[in-house]
């Protein structure tokens, strides 16, 4: 069967088919442009993002740093403040201390202490040697060296010498000087002890002149006690 169409029909159609193209057209360049937008402002958006995002992690880290930086100047400005206070309260109490110290070490040094009282003993039975031996004879001597009985300070010298050792600048001449009044010392008190039974023995000798070699002897360990008081200090 053959449809006809009449010549207004077609020119309708054939205009409107035109029309339609051109809308279609038009529909897709907007949509085209459409979408070129959206890709442009999403390709822009995307580095202003990380940019803004970057941005932020630097004032963050920023931020951290001079925090980190204020506290530790705070830190170090009260570390230096506590080293001055402490430095300065060592300066001045350091002295007072070592004063102290120095003196309750002298308080509590009984030996050197009685060294001196020793010394001093030494030094009166010198200085008074006829009137005590004139009275007491060779027993006097003996009791101020400490051998016959024990009150006198000098009783347990040589122990008393020997415990003061390591006070001494030098040692070794310190233990030599000992020695030495040790010597003078035992002497001393053999002479005195002689002068007391000299008389009713054979010897030659007198009571006077044991007594007079007990003070030679007496004259040398007061010469060497100076040397040990000069070697501790005293």
């Amino acid at each position: 069967m053959n449809i006809l169409f009449s010549k207004e029909e077609v020119t309708t159609s054939s205009k409107w088919c035109q029309r339609s193209s051109v809308t279609l057209a038009l529909l897709l360049l907007i949509l085209a442009t459409t979408t070129n937008c959206a890709e442009a402002w999403s390709l822009r958006t995307i580095p202003t993002r990380r940019r803004q995002q970057q941005q932020q992690q630097q004032q963050h880290q920023q931020q951290c740093y001079y925090r980190t930086r204020t506290q530790l100047q705070q830190h170090t400005s009260s570390r230096r403040n506590f080293m001055t206070i402490a430095t300065t309260a060592l300066i001045v109490v350091a002295p007072n201390v070592a004063t102290t110290a120095a003196a309750i070490a002298e308080d509590i040094n009984p030996d050197k202490e009685r060294f001196i009282a020793c010394r001093k003993d030494l030094r009166d039975l010198i200085d008074n040697y006829s009137d005590i031996t004139s009275k007491g004879g060779g027993d006097a001597v003996r009791n101020t060296l400490g051998t016959q009985g024990v009150n006198s300070n000098m009783f347990g010298i040589e122990k008393l010498l020997k415990s003061l050792k390591f006070e001494a600048e030098d040692i070794v001449e310190y233990v030599e000087t000992m020695e030495d009044f040790n010597a003078y010392y035992y002497q001393a008190d053999g002479a005195a002890y002689q002068s007391m039974f000299v008389e009713h023995s054979s010897a030659r000798s007198t009571k006077e002149s044991c007594l007079i070699t007990a003070k030679g002897d007496l004259l040398q360990m007061d010469k060497l006690m100076n040397q040990l008081a000069v070697q501790l200090n005293l």
